[in-house]
C-alpha cells in the first residue's frame, strides 16, 4: 500500500518542521510557506490531506481553502485548518464549509 501524502502550509518554519517530524513515518510530507506556494504545488501534485495555517501573509488559510474549493469540491473532506487563535470568523467559516 502506498503512503499517503500530506501538504503542510504554514509561514512559521518551526511549525512546518514539527509537523514533518510528527507525520513523516506515516506519510510523505510536502511543505509550503504560504498559500501562493501551496497553490503552485497543487497544480503539480495531489495530496491526501492538506493542513493549513489560518493567519499567513498574502493568502490566508480561509482564502486558500476557497481558491482550491473552486477546483475540487471534495477538498473539505481532506482539509485541516490550524490556528493558535480561534476567532468567530474561523469558527463560522469551518461550520459553513464543513471543515
Amino acid at each position: 500500500m502506498e503512503k499517503a501524502h500530506y501538504l503542510v502550509i504554514d509561514d512559521d518554519e518551526c511549525i512546518r518542521i514539527f509537523l514533518v517530524a510528527v507525520f513523516q513515518n506515516e506519510a510523505g510530507v510536502t511543505t509550503a510557506c504560504g498559500g501562493r506556494e501551496a497553490l503552485n504545488l497543487l497544480d503539480q501534485h495531489q495530496y491526501d490531506v492538506i493542513m493549513s495555517d489560518v493567519r499567513m501573509p498574502y493568502l490566508i488559510g480561509l482564502d486558500f481553502f476557497q481558491a482550491i474549493r473552486t477546483v475540487t469540491s471534495e477538498v473539505a473532506g481532506k482539509f485541516i485548518l490550524c490556528t493558535g487563535n480561534v476567532i468567530e470568523e474561523v469558527t463560522s467559516f469551518c461550520s459553513e464549509h464543513h471543515i
